[in-house]
C-alpha cells in the first residue's frame, strides 16, 4: 500500500483543533507505557515539548507530499535527537502511542485503512530519523 497523504492530512486537520488536549494525552500515555523515556524530556518543559511535537506534526504532515523537504527535516530531527539519548527502540515506542493516541481522538473514524496509513507514514518518519542519528553518530566519530 502506498502513502496517501491527503487521508493522513484530513485525518490531521479532524484533531487540530483539540491539538493541544491530543498532545498532552500522548505524552501521558507515553510517560505511562514507557517511563524509561521521561528522562529524556528533564532538560524541556512539558508545555515546550507538546509545543515542539506540535509544530513537528504540523510540518511533517504538511510536506508529505514535498518528499525533500520533509527528508531533510526528518534528518535534521533526527540528528537532534541523538542528544537526548533517544535509541531505536523508542521510536518504536512512539509511534506505537502516536496512533493509540489517534485512534483515542478519532474514534469511530480511525477505520483500518487509516491506521495503515499512518503506520506508513510513521515508518517513513522513523527510517529517515534513523538515517539522519546514524549519520550524525558516524560524522561525530570520524571528528
Amino acid at each position: 500500500m502506498n502513502l496517501n497523504p491527503k487521508m493522513i492530512q484530513e485525518s490531521f486537520q479532524a484533531i487540530a483543533p483539540r491539538a493541544q488536549e491530543f498532545v498532552q494525552h500522548f505524552y501521558d500515555r507515553l510517560f505511562q507505557e514507557y517511563p524509561e523515556v521521561r528522562p529524556m524530556f528533564k532538560s524541556t518543559s512539558p508545555m515546550m515539548q507538546q509545543q515542539k511535537l506540535i509544530q513537528s506534526l504540523v510540518f511533517i504532515v504538511t510536506h508529505l507530499e514535498k518528499s525533500d523537504r520533509l527528508l531533510a527535516y526528518l534528518q535534521n530531527l533526527g540528528s537532534r535527537h541523538t542528544y537526548y539519548g533517544v535509541e531505536p527502540a523508542h521510536y518504536d515506542a512512539v509511534g506505537a502511542v502516536l496512533v493509540a493516541t489517534l485512534e483515542h481522538f478519532l474514534k469511530e473514524d480511525f477505520k483500518k485503512e487509516l491506521r495503515e496509513q499512518w503506520l506508513i507514514a510513521f515508518s517513513v518518519i522513523k527510517e529517515q530519523m534513523l538515517q539522519g542519528a546514524k549519520d550524525h553518530l558516524k560524522k561525530k566519530k570520524a571528528a
